[in-house]
């Protein structure tokens, strides 16, 4: 299966599209060689195709063309978080949520769990919001910030709207 994308959530996107393509009882009855679909541009369905290992039939082309229009990209997901701390109001401020921000993120807790400590043996972690401003994080703060962080992204990509800004200890 081929799934070209512009960005991770395209790709993402592509592949829920495959799937799709491929659950759709006219589809796999009239288009037995899909490999694959691409996305080009989000926002022009013209610009999404299928691609097939063999040439298709007009009912196969028009099976497609039927999902491809029906099919409902899912909504956009925030780009950033507002955190308010009842504990600690210097860590107040609206931080970035991207999937880059969430994998290194991720990662300092991780490490952070593992080793009792952050990275090279800080016991605190210094993390900017998106305005760039530097807030320091106790161990505590950064456990309530990245779990803050995970089900606020949990939720909005599951569809249901978070209220800002989110409250940590």
């Amino acid at each position: 299966m081929a799934l070209i994308g512009a960005s991770p959530a395209m790709a993402q996107t592509a592949g829920d599209l495959d799937t799709a393509l491929r659950r759709n009882a006219s589809v796999i009855a009239n288009c037995p060689t899909l490999l694959g679909v691409t996305i080009g541009d989000p926002a022009n369905k013209a610009t999404w195709s299928a691609s097939f290992s063999t040439a298709v039939s007009p009912t196969c082309q028009t099976n497609v063309a039927t999902v491809i229009s029906n099919f409902a990209l899912p909504p956009a997901l925030p780009t950033s978080m507002q955190i308010a701390s009842t504990g600690t109001p210097a860590l107040n401020g609206t931080y970035a949520v991207d999937a880059v921000t969430q994998q290194q993120i991720s990662g300092i807790q991780l490490y952070l769990v593992v080793h009792s400590t952050f990275p090279t043996g800080q016991s605190a972690q210094v993390w900017p919001d998106i305005g760039g401003t530097l807030h320091t994080f106790d161990a505590t703060h950064w456990t309530a910030f990245t779990g803050a962080m995970a089900d606020f992204m949990f939720a909005e990509g599951s569809g249901v709207t978070v209220t800002q800004p989110v409250v940590i200890p």
